[in-house]
This record gives C-alpha cells, sequence and structure tokens, in this order.
C-alpha cells in the first residue's frame, strides 16, 4: 500500500462568497471572498483577486490578493507584489515581495521561542501543543 499523500487541491473561484469556518488538507487556492475562520496543515493561497476576512492558521500561507486578521503559519508566509495585508502576522518565516502592502503586527519567533503546533484536522479543531511534526 502507498504512503498517503496531501496532494489534494481545492479552489473557490472569482464571484464564489463563502463565510463560516474552513478546515482542510492538502493546498486551497481562494480568488473568491471568505469570511470566518481557516485552519489547515497544509497550505492556503489567496489568488490576486481573493478576499479573505478571517483569522488563519496554516502550515504556508501565499497571499496574492487581500487578508484582513490574523495570520499564523507554522512554516512561513509569502506576500506577493501588489497583495495587501492588514492585521497581525505570527510565523518563523516572511517572505515580503516589493509592493506588497503590510498594516499591522508582525512576530517571528526562533526555531527555539516557538512551539509546534499541530492542528488534527479531523478531530473538529483539537490542538494539539508539542506533537512531532
Amino acid at each position: 500500500m502507498e504512503p498517503k499523500q496531501n496532494n489534494q487541491r481545492s479552489y473557490i473561484g472569482k464571484g464564489v462568497s463563502l463565510k463560516g469556518t474552513m478546515i482542510f488538507h492538502g493546498t486551497l487556492h481562494i480568488d473568491g471572498n471568505f469570511e470566518g475562520e481557516i485552519n489547515t496543515n497544509d497550505t492556503l493561497i489567496v489568488g490576486e483577486t481573493g478576499h479573505v476576512r478571517a483569522d488563519i492558521k496554516g502550515g504556508i500561507i501565499i497571499n496574492r490578493g487581500t487578508v484582513e486578521g490574523t495570520i499564523e503559519a507554522r512554516k512561513t508566509i509569502s506576500l506577493y507584489s501588489n497583495s495587501v495585508v492588514s492585521g497581525t502576522i505570527n510565523t518563523p518565516s516572511l517572505y515580503m515581495e516589493e509592493g506588497a502592502e503590510f498594516q499591522g503586527s508582525c512576530s517571528m519567533l526562533s526555531a527555539e521561542e516557538r512551539k509546534p503546533l499541530y492542528l488534527d484536522v479531523d478531530a473538529k479543531l483539537k490542538v494539539v501543543e508539542n506533537c512531532p511534526i
């Protein structure tokens, strides 16, 4: 039996608006509008036409659109040219292209200071700290 891989990809297209709590595996690309909470161990991509107003917890967060709220990434946050972020960023690694706009606060902890965060997305958001990843 082959090991299970997280190659799942989901897409929220331009013109689609959703509100609520989103929990997913794999990669989610948002080109529409979302408001609420987003939780994943994997990758969130906000596309150029995407607008997200949410508290976000994830592994990798890539922004090419607009994000308002608190963004917490276990691995990295990337802000590309013409992207806009308004809120709080918590991440061990931040990449920001020229032309990206950021208004808010940013906390970057070293590997020794940050506690590993594991989101068990199958258990309705049970947060387990200090769990090997």
